[in-house]
């Protein structure tokens, strides 16, 4: 997501968001400062990345936030889809349908539980990310508030 602001903001405006943004992703991050841009990101253990940057240019003040589930969706899709559906359906699946005598069987069990499987991480996994755009957007909105805020101030508004 991406909001521009109409103004320019100052070296320590950009300073003081080192501890907001930290505080408001609840996760530890790294900040650092090039120019007149200041830049947040984090990787967790789930394979979400996250970058959170503030860009000053131009008479203008930029708000980039940009999350990647890359990994994080290779491996729930990966995992459950070839954990559940290949061993649960295609094992599962091979046993009872031997022991039933039933092709029909054979081919359908696999393919209802990889089925199932499939539309359970896609509803999983777009719930996550609508949680996380949520979160995100309010963090936009907090940074660009923090922002005009700081301005006022120094304008004496």
């Amino acid at each position: 997501m991406e909001r521009t602001l109409p103004f320019e903001v100052d070296e320590p405006a950009l300073q003081r968001l080192v501890l907001s943004v930290g505080s408001a992703m609840d996760e530890a991050g790294e900040s650092r400062f090039v120019g007149s841009t200041f830049t947040w990101s984090a990787s967790t253990n789930s394979g979400r990345r996250t970058e959170v940057s503030v860009a000053v240019h131009r008479g203008a003040t930029t708000i980039r936030i940009e999350e990647r589930y890359g990994e994080l969706a290779g491996g729930l899709f990966g995992g459950v889809l070839g954990g559940v559906g290949g061993g649960v359906g295609l094992g599962a699946g091979g046993a009872v349908a031997g022991a039933m005598g039933s092709l029909a069987l054979a081919v359908a069990f696999p393919a209802l539980v990889i089925g199932g499987s499939y539309l359970a991480c896609r509803f999983g996994y777009r719930e996550y990310v609508r949680r996380r755009a949520r979160h995100l957007n309010v963090l936009c909105e907090r940074i660009a508030e923090d922002l005009k805020d700081d301005r006022n101030q120094l304008s004496g508004s």
